[in-house]
């Protein structure tokens, strides 16, 4: 063969070559490299002006349509994200992280079907990804399909260092969600103890308190029982509402019993069914003529669905004044508890009782009450505010035993040290009846202001606690035989099974 032959098909072989690596590299341009360059460093405006550049000289390279659909993603312009990633799909699928990327637009896009879908078919051929595996978790998650995402979730966590924290803080809440609490808490209880994340680790014992709440209402009985001993400075002569009080002071021993019994049903404890019985007694040492019993009991239903939970509850009532039938109530409370959002809680609720009085049939007949009550948590800080405000109509047979009432109660509650929980409350009501009072010939308007403080503690066991509880009113009236302060200090002793 002669030279220039030679020399023809060494260049010829040398031509393929090149071509053959330049197609298989990203791209020659350097403006290309300019612009990988500006992403790595977050540059992203600049990132994309370059990449547009090559654009125009290279449309059809894969790689570049990957940059910038990555570039177009970190800006958050996820249309443009959406086309590069497709044109680059189409033309060559297996660049590396071409579909881990398009599966974060679908999550990003909250398509979070598709994005489990994409992220299990890269961990079915890339069983040691465990970037994909977290990210599947994190899709299967957002929708609720806890199963599949916890398996993710301890794949990745045990897989990777990095991600063991998050990983396993994730698989909690879903064997959480999936009523497989021993494993939930040993989830938490890793979290807990081996995070560098204040926040994380704040979030571990707010599920394990969670977990310990969930036991309790699985368990279908539920007992308190609580007796103390309080000095009252301003007894009360009847025992619901009408303001009349002895100007006497007086010790007086105090008990309450409240019993339960509840079910659940449904995948997520969604329907819920309740019957209960509550009794209060009270026995003063000198005034016992005033001695209160009170016998409750209870029947509700609950119905969660998403956000909402849709609830009724049917409450018979008794109450007797040292010994003697003092009167009978039926209450019916239609209600709707609204989750607004992490922490924040609103219900609406309507409540209608039936009043019947043993010795004065004036006061009987019916009331109405729509309701709004809130309630805001930062678990975090152990702080839970809570507030409402309700509008009563009562429709007595005598109109100066009929009256409006509005009221309003505002509060908190706070664990603070040494496990002490306190609870500060305060509560306005203004009440004006509708008819002349047949005695002091006027019509009746009162205004009442109270402030509740109340602290806790458990004693020694789970099950045993103590509490301080002071309690001070002053009401407000046209009438000075309703006008009075009343101060409440009172110990008792509490038992919770």
């Amino acid at each position: 063969m002669s030279r220039p032959v030679i020399a023809i098909l060494f260049l010829a072989l040398s031509l393929f070559a090149l071509s053959s690596a330049a197609a298989q590299s990203p791209s020659q341009s350097i403006y290309y490299d300019f612009g990988v360059f500006a992403y790595e460093e977050g540059d992203y405006e600049g990132a994309l002006k370059n990449f547009n550049t090559t654009l125009e000289s290279d449309p059809d390279n894969p790689y570049l349509h990957h940059f910038l659909g990555k570039t177009y993603m970190a800006l958050k312009q996820f249309e443009a994200a959406k086309e590069h990633l497709k044109k680059a799909l189409e033309i060559d699928p297996d660049i590396p992280e071409l579909k881990f990327d398009t599966g974060m637009l679908y999550f990003k896009t909250g398509k979070y079907y598709r994005g489990a879908e994409l992220f299990s078919e890269i961990v079915a051929s890339e069983p040691d990804n465990v970037r994909a595996h977290y990210q599947a978790g994190i899709n299967y998650f957002r929708l609720e399909e806890y199963q599949k995402a916890v398996d993710h979730f301890v794949t990745a966590g045990e897989k990777s260092p990095t991600l063991t924290d998050n990983s396993f803080y994730y698989a909690g809440v879903c064997y959480y969600k999936l009523k497989e609490l021993e494993k939930a808490v040993e989830m938490f209880e890793y979290v807990r103890d081996h995070t560098t994340s204040p926040l994380l680790r704040g979030n571990a014992l707010v599920w394990l308190q969670n977990v310990d709440k969930r036991r309790a209402s699985l368990k279908p009985f539920r007992i308190f029982f609580k007796i103390g001993r309080q000095y009252d400075d301003n007894v009360r002569l009847e025992p619901l509402d009408m303001d009349l009080y002895a100007d006497e002071e007086d010790f007086a021993t105090q008990l309450y019993f409240s019993g339960s019994y509840q079910r659940r049903f449904g995948t997520e404890d969604e329907m819920a069914v309740k019957a209960g019985y509550n009794h209060y007694q009270i026995w003063y040492d000198d005034l016992d003529g005033y001695d209160l019993t009170a016998s409750l009991f209870d029947f509700s239903g609950d119905y969660r669905n998403g956000p909402l939970t849709y609830g009724l509850t049917y409450t018979p009532s008794y109450f007797w004044l040292d010994g003697d039938g003092y009167l009978q109530r039926h209450r019916f409370i239609p209600r709707v508890r609204w989750r607004m959002k992490e922490g924040l809680f609103s219900t609406f609720s309507y409540g209608y009782s039936i009043n019947a009085y043993e010795d004065d049939e004036d006061k009987d007949g019916q009331s109405h009450e729509p309701r709004i009550d809130l309630i805001y948590g930062i678990p975090d800080l152990g702080l839970r505010f809570f507030g409402g405000m309700g509008y009563e109509i009562d429709n007595a047979d005598a109109a100066h035993e009929s009256y409006d009432l509005f009221r309003t109660n505002i509060g908190l509650t706070w664990k603070m040290f040494w496990n002490i929980s306190l609870t500060l409350a305060g509560k306005y009501e203004d009440r004006k009846y509708d008819g002349r009072h047949p005695f002091f010939g006027v019509v009746r308007n009162d205004q009442k202001f109270g402030l509740d403080l109340s602290l806790s503690r458990r004693l020694f066991y789970d099950w045993l606690g103590g509490t301080v509880d002071y309690d001070y009113t002053k009401n407000d009236s046209n009438l000075k035989d309703h006008q009075y302060e009343r101060n409440v200090l009172g110990f008792s002793i509490f038992v919770i099974y």
